[in-house]
């Protein structure tokens, strides 16, 4: 079975769909990713994960007496974090059009209303 998330799957995350939300932080040279999930009520899956990425040096710069070391984030990182801003984007555009169909669900049926109360009267007046 082929993913849509393969950096997401190869960190072991399964239901991407429950993805709420993720922050990223770093201390030292270790960037750390935490994921947040939206559990159904009972659930006893975690509502969040953890995973660490060490960082690495770049390559071909070399740091002079007394500087640090440069690095970069991990390629896996840089994957996830592409997934991860994918899907949610992806999640924010269904929302909003869930939004916007209700909005005019909404509209229509006050129209209808209207025009079943004209009717009504109408057919009173007959």
């Amino acid at each position: 079975m082929m993913s849509a998330y393969p950096a997401l799957l190869s960190l072991g995350i399964n239901r991407p769909h429950e993805i709420s939300s993720y922050s990223l932080s770093s201390i030292n040279d270790v960037d750390i990713l935490r994921i947040r999930y939206t559990r159904q009520k009972g659930s006893l899956l975690p509502t969040s994960k953890k995973f660490k990425f060490p960082r690495r040096p770049m390559p071909g710069i070399h740091p002079q007496p007394g500087e640090s070391m440069m690095t970069e984030i991990s390629p896996a990182l840089e994957e996830a974090l592409q997934e991860l801003s994918s899907l949610l984007s992806q999640k924010h555009r269904l929302k909003d059009r869930k939004a916007e169909l209700l909005h005019e669900l909404d509209e229509f049926e006050e129209y209808v209303r209207l025009q079943i109360t004209e009717f009504k009267a109408e057919i009173e007046k007959l």
